[in-house]
């Protein structure tokens, strides 16, 4: 096995991006069997070995079945070390995230999950909507705000339809159709 790349020690901070780099130390030494992933992972927890040396024995880096009994190092290493500081900065992403300049509207839907994940708190359907909308594009914004989605699933659905070029006449008859209906 040649080695390629340097493994992180892990300092007790940022416990996701540490298994981000060990990850990809793995790929670039090209390590694939899990007991070598798990080992070499444990021999790099630098002061927080006492964490390992106190756990079950484990049988995958990252993947495996729970429902076979496997217990998979990254899972159960994250849910141990990311603290309030991942959370807090979760939280302080939410509020700020926006699509971005070329970002299609799958990718902005599945950045925006990821974080409202990494909060660890349960965030209600409406706040998701109202962020997710509020977030998007100033071009796209006012055109979906115009659908009156009521769920993350159509409000994706409309960010999606006005990207892909629809015509801002469709986008006033429907609302006018809306409106009359209404």
């Amino acid at each position: 096995m040649a080695k390629n790349a340097d493994y992180p020690v892990f300092n007790g901070t940022r416990p996701a991006a540490w298994a981000q780099a060990m990850e990809i130390a793995f790929a670039a030494n090209e390590v694939v069997n899990n007991v070598i992933k798990v080992n070499t992972a444990a021999a790099h927890l630098g002061e927080f070995i006492d964490w390992f040396t106190n756990q079950a024995a484990f049988t995958h880096w990252a993947e495996g079945n729970p429902a076979n009994q496997d217990r998979n190092f990254k899972d159960i290493f994250l849910a141990h070390f990311e603290g309030p500081e991942e959370r807090d900065s979760a939280l302080a992403q939410m509020w700020k995230r926006k699509q971005r300049r070329g970002e299609n509207i799958t990718s902005y839907a599945n950045n925006l999950e990821r974080i409202w994940n990494a909060t660890g708190v349960n965030i209600p359907d409406p706040i998701k909507l109202s962020q997710f909308i509020g977030g998007l594009d100033p071009s796209t914004q006012g055109l979906v705000k115009a659908q009156n989605p009521q769920t993350i699933a159509e409000a994706i659905a409309a960010s999606k339809r006005v990207q892909s070029g629809g015509s801002h006449a469709t986008y006033y008859k429907i609302l006018s159709y809306r409106i009359i209906v209404c």
